[in-house]
């Protein structure tokens, strides 16, 4: 939904752009936020980011938070356990770690387009960074297997990118 990509750059004469601004991903005849982009952006996707990309995590951590005293429980465990079973007891809240990690990866996708691409992976490269950073810190998961194998994909997300820096 905002996804844009700038195609011409205003030119001195007697050069003249085709096309100046910024169009659509999904539909390249369209000049972002403009005409019905903008009727979708404003009415639909900015809803949807302030839903799922805020409120979800916000509501699963309020949920947690709220519920921390009964996660030993058998009820709290068969309704929510899916949410914090995998992790230590103190680390009940780590899925939403997961789900702003997974945001940000996203935000960094859709919107970094205009940044370039090497800036893209750059910025890419820092979230990865600092999610290995607060595994090693925090350790959340309860089975150390599990830890290392998030561990090693994230390592290998994080060499993949690094890796690619040197194609660009």
């Amino acid at each position: 939904m905002f996804a844009c990509i700038p195609i011409d750059q205003p030119m001195a004469n007697p050069y003249t752009p085709a096309a100046i601004g910024a169009y659509w991903v999904l539909d390249m005849n369209q000049q972002c936020f403009t005409g019905y982009h903008r009727a979708w952006s404003l009415a639909f996707g900015l809803p949807c980011i302030m839903i799922l990309c805020l409120g979800l995590p916000l509501g699963v951590l309020f949920l947690m938070f709220t519920k921390r005293a009964y996660l030993s429980e058998r009820v709290t465990r068969q309704h929510y356990g899916f949410l914090y079973m995998s992790y230590r007891p103190q680390h009940f809240y780590w899925e939403c770690v997961l789900m702003t990690q997974t945001m940000i990866l996203v935000a960094t996708s859709v919107f970094g387009v205009n940044l370039g691409v090497f800036y893209q992976v750059v910025v890419m490269n820092a979230a990865l960074m600092l999610m290995v950073i607060l595994l090693l810190t925090f350790r959340p998961y309860a089975y150390p297997q599990a830890g290392m194998v998030t561990l090693q994909a994230v390592f290998c997300l994080l060499l993949t990118s690094y890796t690619s820096l040197t194609f660009l």
